[in-house]
């Protein structure tokens, strides 16, 4: 009996600690702060929380689940279920992606800013290398569908794809990146939990409100233009599970729309990107004459 009651209470012990962690402000992989066993820990700790509602839509959302390695892909309607197409070979993590219109492919870099190109079908192909602004690196990745121009935000600066700083968004750690089919881009910070609206041509951020949620750890977010939507592969630190949600553009308000992948491949699962292909839109010019090595 008084060992039960001493590992009970040691074990109340680290999940304090591990509450505490968690509350701090990651932007990269939960595994490169929680041990498996602490991981296991945290989904006992939130596991009260219920299950997605029934979703509608069909299409296809795809991403890394990184805490496995493998990129796959999910349907909108079911989130529940990610599906493996293929192991990534990166060794860092794969923070940021984003689906090429025009090539029919996603374009992914990772923390270090090692830029592949992948395909539908989970074949990577590394291009070359990008510099972030110093001591930074890419949160987010987006191609604006009107001018065919890749945009990536950092936790400090939005870029262009010859990596030329345009301006300062004044956001704290801002974690992924959305461009509407209006040209303007989105974002949600993971300190403050605020989403916001950035132009493009300055990098000036306007504070939508609230998020609904408490992001933390890399995570992605990406425009729908068939139906003119901003899905998010947000994962939220008040459940400790990666969450499908849909982004209010107006009161920057998310919905929450499922949990992704808790049946299957079940366990923790971490998306540091999505992207939503759509071989049905394409922009001119869009190639790599201007990036630089």
């Amino acid at each position: 009996m008084c060992f039960g009651t001493l590992l009970f209470a040691q074990t109340e012990s680290l999940l304090d600690d591990l509450l505490e962690k968690l509350q701090e402000n990651h932007k990269s992989s939960v595994s490169d702060v929680f041990t498996l066993e602490e991981q296991l820990i945290l989904r006992e700790h939130f596991s009260n929380f219920s299950d997605p509602e029934n979703l509608e839509g069909a299409f296809l959302l795809y991403g890394p689940n990184n805490s496995k390695g493998t990129f796959g892909s999910f349907y909108y309607m079911d989130p529940s279920v990610f599906g493996p197409i293929s192991n990534s070979p990166l060794t860092e993590f794969e923070g940021s992606g984003a689906w090429d219109y025009n090539a029919l492919e996603f374009k992914v870099i990772d923390n270090i800013g090692n830029l592949w190109r992948l395909s539908v079908t989970g074949t990577y192909n590394f291009i070359g290398t990008l510099v972030a602004p110093t001591g930074e690196s890419f949160t987010g990745l987006e191609y604006d569908i009107n001018s065919g121009t890749l945009y990536g935000l950092s936790t400090i600066d939005v870029v262009g794809w010859n990596v030329t700083p345009i301006g300062n968004t004044g956001i704290m750690l801002p974690i992924n990146l959305a461009i509407d089919n209006a040209s303007v881009g989105y974002t949600i910070g993971v300190d403050g939990n605020f989403s916001y609206r950035i132009e493009l041509a300055t990098a000036v951020a306007t504070n939508l409100g609230d998020s609904g949620f408490d992001p933390n750890f890399g995570q992605g977010m990406s425009y729908d233009p068939n139906t003119d939507m901003i899905f998010a592969a947000a994962f939220n630190n008040d459940t400790f599970q990666s969450e499908l949600r849909i982004l209010d553009t107006n009161t920057g308000m998310t919905s929450f729309e499922g949990i992704i992948g808790n049946t299957i491949p079940g366990g923790l699962i971490q998306l540091g990107w999505v992207g939503i292909p759509d071989d049905q839109l394409s922009v001119g010019d869009n190639t790599l004459s201007n990036f630089s090595f």
